[in-house]
């Protein structure tokens, strides 16, 4: 089995937000199992800088946590965008009701043999048991 991480589902392990237990022990449990795709650095770049935005986190709590989930990579299988997931990501978002990034991120998972998709994005959950994946909530 190996687990697909999206951004919104990795969030969580610097967050406490819903879903951070769920988070935290497949992270535990399935060490080595888990993927994630190199666009979810400037995603998570992106989150926690909103955040900040948001008052929900000083910039200085924001700098810390990127550059935490910068190192926490190197113990997570980082996918690389190529012409396979994005080709697969064009065929998605032409027969499937999902955003650019959204059907990249379910490429990616189909195309490293992932088994199951964790993320909080019910369009992605719903796209990604209508193609044969098991969705795991958070």
């Amino acid at each position: 089995m190996r687990y697909y991480f999206d951004t919104s589902a990795l969030l969580k392990r610097y967050l406490d937000e819903p879903g951070r237990k769920i988070v935290l022990d497949l992270l535990e449990s399935q060490a080595g199992l888990v993927i994630v795709s190199e666009l979810i650095l400037p995603e998570l770049g992106s989150a926690f800088r909103r955040a900040a935005n948001g008052k929900r986190l000083t910039m200085e709590k924001s700098r810390e946590l990127f550059g935490r989930a910068r190192e926490d990579l190197e113990s997570l299988s980082v996918a690389r965008l190529d012409s396979m997931v994005l080709t697969r990501a064009v065929h998605l978002v032409m027969n499937q009701d999902l955003r650019a990034l959204d059907a990249i991120h379910l490429a990616t998972a189909l195309e490293m043999d992932c088994s199951h998709l964790v993320s909080s994005d019910h369009g992605l959950l719903a796209a990604s048991k209508r193609e044969g994946l098991k969705a795991i909530e958070v």
